[in-house]
């Protein structure tokens, strides 16, 4: 194994040598197409990436807590009434933070009304003027050096620099905290930079996409939050359990897309959401949405996963059930329809377990998932 190895390793080693002998050799322009995107990074050159974040904590405890009185530091509590609670470093993997990624400590109640906390320091060069461009889903509060600069109590669609709040930065170290308000469950995802006032932005995240209410079973999606007229035109595709594409249509970025699903069967869809960002860079993104009644659907699921057989397929169902009942706060009784969503991963999965014991490859396809699962031979357990 080391020999072959080794054997590898040189023939690699020769081929990149040779390659880079023959592009510095070879008049002209080079032979490699230029990346199509950045290489990855943790650090912070155009958002904010490093953060301490501590909560959720429930309202009742997060209300009695002063902000200006914090001092946010790696593994320090955020206050004594909730000693669990503490502030945890986080370094985000893109532009985009999202606050439900750091400590996991659940209020006992699972309330949704809850709190969450996160801190940061900016670092200036010289005191003066400044704007914080900020992006959040979640109704927050920021706090500049001690100081309330900003508040908004409203449940926006998320996109990046959607608020510029005018601020004064001090030479050196200033610390930013920010309260989040989370009144459901799901991703938190926010963004902050400090930028010169006045400065024109390009968005990291060029379209936001929304689904649209609707009173019928027709699908309805607005391509962005606002028109934008010049931008690069956003492309929807509609896909089933399976990965079958039942529909396709494209508009100008800020349109409302409408789509007939009368003879759609009932289900999970995916709405692939594609387009290319203010870099010309390719950007994919994902809505989800359920034709029917999905706690019906959900109910199946959970009589399905009694009714399994004790092999590795069975199993497999009966963790999906748990994972619904555990989405809907440990109980499906009191579910309604518009939780849907948080159920929608395990349902959409269920559906290509069951085309798969038909014979069709559901899960084996682009954007796809393939759960892998066998049997322990050691004590029998999944």
């Amino acid at each position: 194994m080391q020999v072959r190895m080794l054997l590898v390793r040189s023939i690699a080693l020769a081929v990149l040598v040779s390659g880079a002998a023959s592009a510095s050799s070879t008049p002209g322009p080079s032979p490699f197409e230029p990346a199509s995107r950045e290489l990855w990074n943790r650090g912070s050159e155009r958002f904010q990436r490093q953060w301490l974040i501590a909560g959720p904590l429930g309202a009742d405890i997060a209300n009695n807590v002063d902000p200006v009185q914090l001092k946010p530091a790696a593994g320090v509590q955020l206050t004594p009434s909730a000693p669990a609670v503490k502030w945890a470093p986080h370094a985000a993997w893109s532009d985009v933070t999202d606050a439900n990624l750091s400590p996991l400590h659940e209020p006992a109640d699972r309330s949704i009304d809850r709190f969450v906390f996160a801190a940061t320091t900016l670092s200036s060069a010289t005191a003066g003027p400044a704007e914080l461009s900020i992006g959040s889903e979640r109704p927050y509060s920021v706090w500049l050096n001690g100081k309330l600069v900003h508040a908004r109590e409203t449940v926006e669609t998320f996109s990046p620099d959607k608020e510029r709040i005018p601020v004064e930065l001090q030479a050196g170290n200033n610390s930013v905290l920010l309260r989040f308000h989370q009144t459901s469950i799901g991703p938190s995802p926010f963004s902050l930079r400090a930028v010169p006032p006045g400065t024109a932005l390009k968005r990291i995240d060029e379209v936001t996409p929304s689904l649209v209410p609707s009173n019928d079973q027709s699908l309805a999606v607005r391509t962005h939050f606002a028109t934008e007229k010049g931008a690069a035109p956003v492309a929807l595709e509609i896909i089933a359990a399976g990965g079958e594409v039942v529909a396709r249509q494209s508009a100008a970025r800020g349109e409302t897309i409408k789509f007939d699903s009368k003879n759609w069967r009932d289900g999970a869809y995916d709405i692939r959401v594609s387009t290319q960002n203010a870099w010309k860079q390719p950007q994919v993104s994902y809505l989800t949405w359920y034709k029917g009644d999905p706690i019906a659907a959900a109910r199946r699921l959970i009589a399905a996963a009694d009714a399994a057989k004790d092999d590795v397929q069975g199993r497999h169902v009966r963790m999906l059930a748990a994972m619904v009942k555990d989405r809907l706060g440990g109980s499906i009784d009191s579910a309604t329809p518009s939780q849907w969503s948080l159920v929608h991963s395990p349902l959409m999965e269920y559906e290509e377990l069951q085309l798969e014991t038909q014979g069709r490859p559901a899960r084996l396809r682009g954007s796809g998932f393939v759960r892998i699962a066998y049997n322990d031979e050691v004590d029998g357990s999944t």
